[in-house]
């Protein structure tokens, strides 16, 4: 272990102490963690928690899972937040989370990214992480009723907003495109069955959707062109001409209220691969528009 670690006498002395046995930490190097990687895991445990994470709380597969290198970066970016006093759950998150697949471990630190966004966004609010860990229960029930990802509070603890989070691994090509509508769907569906069963989802509700547009040119009897701001663009192949030009983020605009449910939900965020807004699209009364 000593020459893994590349003769790091301390570093080794941590392992030790954290994972508490040197089989232990063979153990989960084996299984394909990297030992500067299991090294900051245990320092962020140690901070954050949950409490007896390295003591049986987490399993080995869990441990090794939470150590790729995209998902541990996107811990301890929460981390920082958190100590900041700007974020609280991690604890919650990594809980609800770290039973998950690879892929769908890397799917869930979407939110990770989403609550440094609101953070920025919605200074002086606190955004709560691992929400699913304190969903209320279907009335008459043990059951857990849906819930949204993440909460934000006010300086009075008030929940202001509510966000559910969800991702298009389909590149967009059309404001048509059925993904989109699913997507708002997977938040909209929530927050209608919430409302029927009388313990409505507290705050304005937002859907906050990943997603990408298909920048690939299409060529044919007339050229289409899509831009990075959503625009698309029908070109005459011969002389280059635009014939039309629309905009998907705009059309989408008008497509929103035809989605089923969309009246329980307040705001639309569009974000991408790097939880930077595209879009947001907020209800007034009941007219959708697109915020510049």
């Amino acid at each position: 272990l000593l020459k893994i670690t590349g003769n790091n006498v301390k570093q080794l002395e941590r392992l030790l102490t954290e994972y508490q046995h040197g089989n232990k930490v063979e153990l989960l190097l084996s299984m394909g963690a990297d030992v500067n990687h299991l090294d900051r895991l245990a320092q962020l445990l140690k901070s954050t928690g949950p409490s007896g994470a390295l003591r049986g709380v987490l399993d080995d597969a869990a441990i090794v899972r939470l150590t790729d290198a995209d998902v541990l970066t996107q811990m301890e970016m929460a981390q920082r937040l958190q100590a900041a006093g700007k974020v609280q759950g991690l604890d919650d998150w990594i809980t609800f989370n770290s039973v998950k697949s690879l892929n769908e471990l890397k799917d869930a630190t979407i939110e990770l990214k989403e609550a440094k966004r609101l953070v920025t966004t919605n200074p002086g609010e606190v955004v709560h992480l691992g929400m699913e860990t304190r969903a209320p229960h279907y009335p008459g029930t043990t059951n857990p009723a849906h819930q949204f990802d993440l909460a934000s509070t006010n300086s009075i603890g008030t929940t202001v907003r509510s966000i559910e989070i969800t991702k298009i691994t389909k590149l967009i090509k059309s404001a048509n495109d059925k993904e989109l509508k699913r997507a708002v769907r997977h938040a909209s569906d929530k927050a209608a069955t919430r409302h029927g069963i009388g313990i409505p989802v507290p705050g304005a509700l937002e859907a906050t959707i990943q997603m990408a547009l298909d920048l690939t040119p299409s060529t044919g009897r007339t050229n289409v062109t899509r831009l990075a701001d959503g625009t698309v663009n029908i070109v005459r192949p011969d002389t280059g001409a635009i014939l039309r030009s629309t905009n998907i983020f705009d059309d989408f605009t008008n497509i929103i209220p035809s989605i089923q449910n969309v009246q329980f939900l307040d705001r639309i965020n569009l974000i991408d691969n790097n939880g930077q807004a595209l879009a947001i699209f907020e209800k007034t009364g009941t007219t959708w528009t697109k915020l510049p």
